[in-house]
């Protein structure tokens, strides 16, 4: 498995680097550069996290195959937890912390491949619907779907309920 490190700092590259090895890393120094030379959708992002920009600009252009590690500082948190999609991975982590996150980002990508597959299109709209109903299926809150006969209510209470 091919891992794609984008703008992590050096301490963490090298922390990364120590579990995954170094002949299975690509790395860039930022998304748009990532996206611009094809490898979105091949491979496992892994990017830090310095605020919520970088990982939303990675899931807006496409990216569902990341996981954004974050500085614990001490904080008892869990060592991998899933937001909207993406997976989190609090540093330092084990090689056992990255292998569970590897098995969460590909359960995260088979739920985007999926929905792209149930409610086909290539519209502004049918991509807001996309991302509406992956941010239902992370959500544990109760959904409501409206809309016209034919609108794809039943394929999209399908793949919430699925997954």
């Amino acid at each position: 498995m091919r891992f794609i490190l984008v703008s992590i700092d050096n301490d963490l590259t090298e922390s990364v680097l120590a579990v995954i090895g170094k002949d299975n890393a690509i790395r860039f120094p930022t998304v748009p550069r990532m996206c611009s030379a094809g490898f979105g959708g091949d491979g496992i992002i892994i990017t830090g996290v310095s605020g919520p920009g970088r990982v939303n600009a990675a899931t807006r252009l496409g990216c569902r195959n990341m996981i954004a590690v974050y500085p614990s500082r001490g904080k008892r948190m869990p060592p991998v937890r899933k937001e909207n999609g993406v997976v989190y991975l609090g540093a330092p982590f084990t090689k056992e912390d990255l292998s569970i996150a590897v098995a969460e980002t590909d359960s995260c990508f088979s739920v985007a491949a999926a929905i792209r597959k149930q409610l086909a299109g290539s519209s502004a709209i049918m991509e807001k619907t996309r991302q509406l109903v992956e941010k239902a299926i992370y959500s544990n809150l109760p959904v409501h779907l409206i809309g016209e006969t034919g609108t794809g209510k039943t394929a999209a209470a399908g793949l919430i309920h699925r997954f």
